[in-house]
């Protein structure tokens, strides 16, 4: 997540994942980047994530908001068939550059899923839901595309990081903000827990795993501040569910 927030005109997130994905590796150093390489990922909301993802062994995964794809390769190596959703053209550009016989779309997330009921066996939503407005439209397509012995793996920022980050006085109130990463600006929407637990229950999930996990020691040594930081207050969330039989 980038270190600055501020109040503003929305920006969309196509056009904002659009030019990160374009901008030059200089503009995103690993400190800020948003991408899986960048160290919050590597060190932190990654490896959280892993650690809570059901057994992916010769699965059907969808990757909603894949990015540049680069958690694919993890999920082949265990004989997973991938495929990529993202509403950045730039991105997807990119990960089918980086995976050339990959199954990638373009597409948003939050207008519905462009695949067929009871498409996967695993749906993984990696710090894309943030961006997101409106949840349970979203999440009714993850419930739609999953088979009823699926999972669904989410990560996302945690809300008492936001609340601190951007000095959040009212709790209970969902709030747009303005996340800037230098070269771009995206939407980014603080809730609390309540409203990201709710949406999961209302569209038929029952919650396997909620986890806040705690960054790897290897943090310190390349953020020494946001791993001391993330020790003190949680800066990732990661929840897992099944679907409840209809």
């Amino acid at each position: 997540m980038a270190e600055d927030g501020s109040d503003g005109v929305i920006p969309s997130v196509d056009d904002g994942y659009d030019e990160l994905a374009s901008a030059a590796v200089e503009d995103l150093p690993l400190s800020v980047s948003p991408w899986g390489d960048s160290h919050f990922q590597s060190y932190y909301s990654w490896p959280g994530l892993r650690e809570c993802l059901p057994d992916v062994h010769d699965t059907d995964v969808l990757i909603a908001g894949c990015g540049r794809g680069d958690h694919v390769e993890f999920y082949r190596q265990r004989g997973a068939t991938v495929t990529g959703l993202d509403v950045s053209a730039e991105a997807i550009e990119r990960a089918r550059d980086r995976h050339p016989d990959g199954q990638f779309e373009v597409g948003d997330i939050s207008e519905g899923l462009p695949f067929e009921d009871d498409a996967f066996h695993v749906v993984v939503a990696n710090l894309v839901l943030s961006h997101i407005a409106e949840w349970r439209p979203v999440f009714e397509s993850f419930r739609r595309v999953l088979r009823g012995d699926g999972s669904l793996a989410v990560a996302t920022i945690h809300p008492a990081y936001q609340r601190e980050h951007w000095n959040i006085e009212r709790y209970a109130n969902r709030i747009e903000k303005v996340a800037d990463w230098g070269v771009a600006e995206l939407p980014s929407y603080y809730r609390p827990m309540s409203a990201i637990v709710r949406p999961f229950l209302e569209t038929g999930f029952t919650l396997d795993e909620f986890s806040e996990p705690t960054p790897m020691e290897a943090y310190e040594d390349v953020n020494p501040e946001r791993y001391t930081a993330a020790l003190r207050t949680p800066q990732a969330l990661v929840v897992r569910a099944s679907p409840r039989v209809r």
